[in-house]
This record gives C-alpha cells, structure tokens and sequence, in this order.
C-alpha cells in the first residue's frame, strides 16, 4: 500500500502564495483555506489569503484577513500596509491613515507606506501632511514615479502649480511613454496661463493613451 503524506500548513502556505504569484488566484485560495484549516494560528496564511482576495476586489475581505494576520503577528508590517490599501479602496480613508503610519513605524524605511498614508491624507484635505510623506518615499526611493505625481497632485490642491511643475517633470523623465503626467502637467500649465505648453501636453497624453490621471 503507498504511503501518501498531506503537505503541512506552511507547504501549503507556501503553495498558495506561489499559486497567486502565477496569476491561479483560485488556486491559491484553496491552498491557503487548507492551510488555515490545518494551523489557524500561521499568520502569513491569512496575509496571502487577503491579497488573493485583494486580487477579486473583495477589500472588505482582504482587510479581515489582513487583520487576523496582525492579531497573529503584531509586528506584521507588510498586512499593516496592504491593510491600509484596502481600506482606502473601501473608502475608509481614516482607517488606511493608521494602518499606514503603524506599517512606518514598524518599517520606516519601506517608501510604500508613506505613499499609502499620503493618499489617505490627500482625501482628507491634509496637503501639506501628504507633501511631508511623499518627500520621504522619493528620498528611499528617487525613482518613485507615483510618488512624483501623488506630490505633484498634493501641490495643486495647495494652489502652488508651479511647485507641481519640477514633480512633474521629473516623472516625465523617468516614465515618459506613461500618459498621467502630462495630463497632470497640462492642468498646471493652463492653471498658470501657459495656454501653449497645456494644449502640448493634452495631445502628448492623448498620443500615450491617457484616460486616467493616475493609476488604479
């Protein structure tokens, strides 16, 4: 008779997150039920089943499972930061401020939460606070285009477009076949009466197919 042994929970953790990673977020989604069946204390179990479930744009889900992972682990900074993604996907704009500043206090030098608790502060008007933490996730990483824009965006809330236009540019250096920029440049230049440059930027955007100012 063959003797048949069942992958322990982390195998299947580990299978479920390899799963996602190929795009068979289905598949994933069962290795990772079974792993939690197994050991429903394995924290990175839940972690990788809220990003499955963050891939179907369950965030309600997601942010529940993130959570069980951060009851599980405390000191969990990444399911702190993808938390606060869902939340602010699910409109609790609030809610992915804190999680956002808990996941920089646990990795302060990970750029994304910064970039995360700016967008939430952007949508509650707290500009120059988004400014502040922008300016930190382009000093970790220079190369950090959203960050760029998100800052640029930050700006023109704050009435200061010509403060928008060197963000702007510089996204445009490092990203120049990406259609936001200029869309986000020309509001500027037409803001600051530069009627010419505006309406070049709008047919170079629309030459890039733009259709949102920023990514989804």
């Amino acid at each position: 008779m063959q003797n048949t042994t069942l992958p322990d929970a982390q195998s299947l953790c580990e299978s479920g997150a390899a799963k996602l990673r190929s795009g068979d977020v289905r598949g994933a989604v069962a290795d990772l039920d079974q792993a939690i069946q197994q050991n429903p204390n394995l924290a990175k179990a839940y972690y990788q089943r809220g990003n499955a479930r963050f891939r179907t744009r369950d965030m309600k889900g997601a942010a529940v499972d993130y959570g069980k992972a951060i009851e599980l682990a405390p000191d969990f900074a990444d399911a702190y930061n993808n938390r606060s993604v869902a939340r602010f996907r699910a409109q609790d704009h609030e809610g992915a401020l804190n999680d956002a500043s808990k996941a920089i206090k646990l990795s302060p030098d990970d750029p994304d939460p910064y970039y995360n608790r700016a967008r939430a502060k952007m949508q509650l008007t707290n500009y120059g606070g988004a400014v502040r933490d922008l300016n930190a996730a382009i000093r970790l990483r220079p190369e950090f285009v959203d960050a760029y824009l998100m800052r640029a965006l930050s700006k023109q809330k704050s009435a200061n477009r010509a403060g928008a236009l060197p963000d702007l540019d510089k996204a445009i250096a490092l990203a120049p076949d990406r259609g936001a920029p200029y869309v986000i440049r020309a509001m500027a230049r037409l803001g600051l009466r530069n009627i010419g440059g505006g309406f070049a930027d709008l047919a170079r955007a629309s030459v890039r197919g733009a259709r949102n100012v920023l990514r989804r």
